[in-house]
């Protein structure tokens, strides 16, 4: 689990065998196990910001979602300028149909490293789903001109087109989507039902 943190010297052992108990029972999906020893392991060094991270990604594999939020809550309280820790807090506010919380740590994600692929992604989603398609299209672009193929961010960004009443621009994406995977069944089936609602 990679959550080797420093220590005090007297305290060095003691949390290296408790870590290494921790990677131990991980390894054998011994979850619940894991994330005692991570607990046990916040006992001896609780200002260390890699074991709240761990115990934060453990509980969201296990699906322990509001404990999760407290384990990267608090590593990110611990270490602000982590823009993974952020990201990692915003994909649990996520599962808890919390947009508000979550677009707030992704932004601050993003501010960290602006062009992190993930976390603009998951912002956009964030906005396109909650009906902020304008705010949305402009992440989806920025997107694009990184990675001009990925069709499933095209499809997004027609989604808000559309969303926008802007037929050009669901258009114009739709048919980059089929220049770029021309037997996409998506595209193909939404750029015929746009064009039969344009027909006079």
């Amino acid at each position: 689990m990679n959550a080797r943190p420093a220590a005090p010297p007297a305290k060095l052992p003691l949390l290296d065998a408790i870590l290494s108990r921790a990677d131990a029972h991980y390894a054998r999906q011994n979850w619940l196990a894991a994330a005692d020893f991570l607990t046990l392991a916040i006992e001896v060094a609780p200002e260390d910001s890699r074991i709240h991270g761990a115990l934060g990604s453990l509980r969201f594999q296990l699906k322990e979602y509001p404990a999760a939020v407290e384990s990267f809550s608090t590593a990110v309280h611990l270490c602000p300028n982590d823009a993974d820790l952020q990201t990692q807090l915003a994909m649990v506010h996520l599962q808890l149909s919390q947009p508000a919380a979550a677009e707030a740590a992704l932004g601050r994600a993003i501010e960290l490293r602006p062009n992190d692929p993930t976390a603009l992604k998951l912002l956009a989603d964030s906005k396109r789903d909650r009906g902020h398609y304008q705010d949305a299209a402009i992440i989806y672009g920025k997107l694009i001109n990184q990675h001009p193929d990925q069709v499933g961010v095209v499809l997004s960004l027609a989604r808000c087109f559309f969303g926008l009443g802007d037929r050009e621009g669901t258009q114009a994406a739709l048919e980059h989507v089929l220049a770029v995977d021309p037997g996409n069944e998506i595209a193909r089936d939404n750029l015929a039902a746009l064009r039969d609602k344009t027909q006079p």
